[in-house]
């Protein structure tokens, strides 16, 4: 049996392949296939309890800033939902414009 470590490993070894071939621009059939091992993947450590959802995002997170550099802008719940409500009145506006 595989330890909560190797499990991990292998994890980020998917992520680091999927991110490297994203940025080779392979066909999309092989990048869909190597996205649903990594789904895959992670679903296991979720329904085993190997590891937790934040652990997971921890390392997604970790290995797309090694593959594509650092965030450009963070996301809050708070900065999500004021967003949203943005588009919905946008797009209320624009429905109103277009019945007029």
């Amino acid at each position: 049996m595989e330890t909560k470590d190797e499990l991990l490993a292998e994890l980020r070894t998917l992520l680091s392949e999927a991110f490297a071939l994203r940025t080779e621009g392979v066909h999309r059939p092989l990048m869909m296939q190597v996205q649903r091992a990594v789904d895959r993947r992670m679903a296991m450590l979720l329904d085993t309890r190997v590891a937790t959802q934040a652990e997971l995002l921890a390392m997604v997170a970790e290995e797309r800033e090694k593959a594509f550099g650092p965030s450009t802008r963070t996301f809050t719940p708070e900065s999500t939902r004021a967003a949203r409500r943005r588009v919905i009145a946008a797009s209320a506006q624009a429905r109103r414009a277009n019945a007029a």
